[in-house]
């Protein structure tokens, strides 16, 4: 898998000339950065490597899981706006059933 990255020539140069990051909030922007946050962030560090591997028919090199637990469903907690990361668990989230999830 590392040497199908490393010998890219393909995907990672798309990556470079379209993913592109928005820029950052500049306060004398004022109201205007609600309008540039709003753009499309690119995500690189999590998309490329997905994108690369099933373009090569090696989806099954995936693992679609993590190694801890996750909430992704964050519409019981208000949070629609932000559902590119998964609910970010507090003090008072780490009780004993949480634990046992």
């Amino acid at each position: 898998m590392a040497k199908r990255i490393t010998d890219d020539e393909i995907v990672f140069p798309i990556f470079r000339k379209f993913c592109k990051r928005r820029p950052p909030i500049d306060a004398s922007r004022g109201k205007m950065n609600l309008k540039l946050q709003k753009q499309h962030n690119c995500i690189p560090d999590e998309h490329y490597v997905q994108t690369l591997l099933a373009m090569n028919d090696l989806e099954t090199e995936l693992e679609r899981r993590t190694v801890t637990y996750t909430l992704w469903n964050q519409s019981m907690a208000n949070t629609e706006n932000e559902a590119w990361h998964p609910y970010t668990f507090g003090y008072a989230d780490a009780g004993p059933q949480q634990l046992k999830e």
